[in-house]
């Protein structure tokens, strides 16, 4: 049987292993970057922001294509279901 909920003891289950991982990963790197002076790991905020919103724009456009297909797709099927004439099959 299938659920609408998702209980948050599953939800802690599944994802407190790479919540650790991910914690441990960005603590290595912001005490090698303070502590052992790596500056090398600075990156400058204009690429990132020029790639985050050129992503952005593409993941909108992707989004906005893939409502159509269904809505297209929900019409169609919809039409189907109502052309259909239940006493024909007999």
């Amino acid at each position: 049987m299938l659920t609408k909920n998702l209980p948050l003891k599953g939800i802690i289950r599944f994802s407190i292993v790479p919540v650790f991982i991910a914690i441990l990963w960005s603590g290595c790197v912001v005490c090698a970057f303070y502590f052992f002076n790596f500056k090398w790991l600075a990156i400058p905020f204009l690429p990132i922001s020029l790639i985050g919103i050129a992503v952005s724009f593409y993941l909108g456009f992707k989004n906005n294509a893939s409502n159509e297909r269904q809505n297209d797709a929900r019409k169609n099927w919809g039409s189907i279901t109502n052309d259909a004439d239940p006493l024909s099959l007999y």
